[in-house]
């Protein structure tokens, strides 16, 4: 069996090995929501076409402001299908500290360099203003306008060093600090 060297190839080889095998998503009133390994593929591939569609290109930013796994995890393959560079944000949480939620989410932004910000119409309406605020932020998403025709897919070339995702810290002591993820390294710590 090859050595499997990015993400999109594990997407790949489990969509194409066990179609049916599935990933359950756990909502936040605990029903589950499951795709199987083929749904999960084919939906990556169609927001990887949707956002090169609108000018993603290899190693672009991407930040993810998605509460549900429903929507974050197919969106962080698809951006990673695409051969853009994920950079997960939690969504805020309360509106007692939204100022400096939205400092500290302009802050990783501007860092990561983000081109595309993916997020819920909700969330959007609370960080909108970030797409005046950041120069290279192009464009503020919501999930459905990503979603393009899996069929329109084009491989990127994605090699082991390219990046994978960008983590930042939580910033408790310190303003945040992004980590490059490669593909390399998440492949050798699984």
């Amino acid at each position: 069996m090859p050595e499997l060297r990015t993400v999109p190839e594990a997407l790949d080889r489990a969509a194409a090995e066990r179609p049916d095998g599935d990933f359950t998503f756990v909502t936040d009133d605990g029903t589950e929501q499951r795709w199987s390994f083929a749904e999960l593929s084919e939906g990556a591939r169609a927001i990887a076409a949707g956002l090169t569609a609108r000018g993603m290109k290899k190693g672009d930013r991407v930040a993810l402001v998605l509460p549900t796994a429903g929507d974050f995890v197919p969106t962080f393959l698809g951006v990673a299908q695409g051969g853009g560079v994920p950079v997960p944000l939690y969504p805020p949480m309360g509106l007692g500290q939204l100022g400096g939620y939205i400092d500290h989410a302009q802050h990783i932004v501007s860092a990561a360099k983000a081109a595309y910000c993916v997020t819920t119409p909700r969330i959007k309406a609370v960080i909108g203003k970030l797409h005046g605020a950041v120069p290279e932020l192009r464009e503020m998403l919501v999930p459905d306008e990503v979603r393009g025709d899996a069929v329109d897919f084009r491989d990127p070339g994605l090699s082991p060093e390219d990046p994978c995702f960008i983590q930042f810290t939580s910033g408790s002591t310190s303003k945040p600090k992004g980590v490059t993820v490669t593909h390399a390294n998440l492949a050798h710590n699984c």
